[in-house]
């Protein structure tokens, strides 16, 4: 990951889309004060829980036939990935 403004915590958005340091740092290089913004540390980790293949590979699956399923034409929504992953975990613990 790049340790610059885009990735800082400390960075904030003007109206316009200007990037400026809300610690006063003029540079838009790597500084000091640089701390890693919260959504960056935990991208890809839901909950401290890294995802397995298994489970995207799951996910997909349900994706899959959900979009292929007659009840999804009709229903028109998706299930929340929530209740998908509370399943998948339901699963596991039935095959230990």
């Amino acid at each position: 990951m790049k340790r610059c403004c885009a990735s800082c915590k400390y960075k904030e958005i003007l109206g316009n889309g200007e990037r400026i340091c809300t610690v006063g740092c003029e540079s838009h290089e790597t500084c000091r004060h640089w701390r890693m913004r919260e959504e960056l540390r935990n991208a890809g980790n839901p909950f401290g829980t890294i995802k397995t293949k298994e489970y995207l590979h799951y996910v997909l699956d349900v994706r899959d036939r959900e979009m292929n399923s007659s009840c999804f034409v009709n229903r028109g929504a998706l299930r929340d990935i929530s209740e998908i992953r509370k399943e998948y975990k339901h699963s596991i613990n039935l095959k230990f």
